[in-house]
């Protein structure tokens, strides 16, 4: 791994030494990034590949192609022309019509206060100096109309099985149920699923208290480090930390109770699928490397669409299950906002305010219908 991200570090600095005529008694760029790189995967291992990203395709280009500008402590003079390039000509890489979203321009900005911040640090600029980010409400936040109803759920999750894919249906249920992201739940083995009554007794004591029912749960501590396909060519799984965590350990796992008795059936037959491999060796004898989800692909989410085109519902992304959840958690448990950031691991008191707010957007919503179609009321 070091070795591929040295040559990704010598192969960033050749490109930006060519295109920006960079000499030696300037800056020796991939000295920079290597110290960058060391810094950053100390500090956040899940996404400093990230912040490379947004740096190698979006912050170092305008600087050093747009304006010019190779002398890193003149790049604060360009801030604000920064800001409004990325609102007017920072396009996706895959679609260049199309511009990239609140949330990724933020990311760049916080991609370049980072490696400004670290070089300043490292005494290679004289003076830090932040860019301001886009404000909080101008990003894209989810609304009602994200959220999947669990009528829409069944009738979806029902189409499914019907044109036999049913792997999907059953992955899409999941995630409906569980509010795990997409590729926690594709790192889902058979040393995650227990079940029986949760040990730790103030979790299931909160359940109950809720009228939460639960048939099982899970227990995940990592996730896939491939976001493609997760086995590599022996059947071994590599992993890397869930979000938000530094390792993969007892402290950082996360655990997630099965309520919907139809998922854990399904779950239950999957996971004895993936028992009979293990009971033959034939990936080794590491529970993690037993999957229960193999044919989850990019393909998947075309699938998801057409399903939801042909039965006339407004298609949502994978990870608005995941918004839907955490809405509705709110809801059932009254707003106890400490079962849910440990049923769904977030981190941030901020972002479950979000979904309070959502929550009673829909209540709402679901008030104004009955107004507008009132029923007689038998006595009788």
């Amino acid at each position: 791994m070091l070795a591929i991200l040295s040559r990704e570090v010598d192969s960033l600095s050749n490109e930006m030494k060519k295109r920006c005529r960079l000499s030696k008694e300037d800056y020796n760029m991939g000295h920079l990034l290597e110290t960058y790189t060391e810094v950053q995967k100390k500090r956040a291992p899940n996404s400093y590949r990230n912040n490379l990203h947004y740096l190698k395709y979006y912050v170092f280009p305008f600087f050093f192609e747009v304006k010019d500008c190779e002398r890193l402590d003149d790049w604060p003079l360009h801030y604000e022309a920064f800001t409004e390039w990325l609102e007017s000509s920072a396009f996706l890489l895959q679609k260049p019509d199309q511009l990239i979203s609140f949330n990724s321009k933020n990311h760049c900005i916080r991609a370049l206060n980072t490696f400004m911040r670290i070089l300043h640090r490292k005494n290679f600029i004289a003076h830090f100096t932040v860019c301001p980010q886009f404000p909080s409400y101008r990003l894209k936040e989810k609304s009602v109309d994200d959220i999947v109803r669990p009528s829409e759920m069944e009738r979806i999750y029902q189409r499914l099985i019907m044109e036999n894919h049913d792997e999907i249906a059953l992955y899409y249920r999941l995630l409906f149920f569980t509010g795990m992201r997409f590729n926690e739940a594709l790192g889902l083995s058979l040393g995650d699923v227990f079940s029986g009554r949760l040990h730790e007794k103030s979790f299931h004591k909160k359940l109950r208290s809720h009228g939460l029912k639960y048939f099982g749960y899970l227990v995940i501590d990592s996730q896939p480090a491939r976001r493609r396909l997760a086995k590599d060519a022996t059947g071994h799984v590599p992993r890397k930390p869930l979000k938000g965590r530094k390792k993969i350990d007892e402290k950082s796992a996360r655990v997630i109770p099965v309520i919907d008795q139809t998922l854990w059936v399904h779950l239950a037959r999957y996971y004895n699928e993936s028992l009979r491999y293990y009971r033959q060796k034939l990936w080794g004898e590491d529970l993690k490397d037993y999957l229960l989800f193999n044919n989850i692909t990019s393909t998947s989410s075309t699938d998801l669409n057409r399903i939801c085109a042909r039965l006339s519902i407004p298609y949502r992304s994978w990870h608005c299950l995941r918004h839907s959840r955490a809405t509705y958690l709110i809801g059932q448990t009254g707003g106890d906002f400490l079962l849910v950031r440990m049923w769904l691991g977030h981190k941030s008191q901020a972002v479950l305010e979000k979904y309070n707010h959502l929550y009673q957007s829909i209540v709402r919503d679901a008030k104004k219908g009955k107004l507008l179609r009132p029923k007689p009321i038998k006595s009788d």
